[in-house]
């Protein structure tokens, strides 16, 4: 009885895909978060770490843009990477821009974080068979294009 009591009529909210995306991107938030307690890092800090590690030499900008981030939110939280001693900037072919690298602690918390994500991926799609994830994954990619 109680499961039909928490049943909501969600009228025309039931066929919203962006109610539906922002939902989703809620839990997952959540569970991120309980997985990353004991790496200490936030998932945007992992994320900046794994996406640094795959494009070394990456500007700020660019960092900025593949995390739809403003670069005044960007430019705090790789501040706090460096004083994580997880980044190294190094100047720009321009001198008006930089790059940025992993340290060998940053190499050390990217490793640790996909741990993590490889868990957090299989709590996320565990009622969905494998071929319905990888057109999960194809739609959102779509959605985003």
């Amino acid at each position: 009885m109680a499961a039909q009591e928490d049943k909501l009529n969600w009228g025309v909210l039931d066929g919203s895909v962006g109610l539906k995306i922002r939902l989703a991107e809620t839990i997952s938030a959540q569970q991120m978060a309980t997985l990353l307690h004991d790496v200490e890092l936030s998932a945007a800090q992992l994320t900046a770490l794994e996406l640094i590690g795959c494009n070394p030499g990456i500007t700020p900008g660019q960092l900025a843009k593949a995390m739809a981030l403003e670069p005044s939110n960007m430019a705090s939280m790789l501040r706090r990477l460096e004083a994580m001693g997880c980044l190294r900037t190094a100047a720009g072919q321009d001198r008006r821009t930089k790059t940025l690298s992993l340290t060998v602690n940053g190499r050390r918390l990217r490793c640790e974080g996909e741990t993590v994500l490889k868990s957090h991926q299989q709590q996320l799609t565990r009622a969905l068979s494998r071929s319905e994830a990888d057109e999960l994954l194809r739609l959102l990619d779509k959605l985003m294009a």
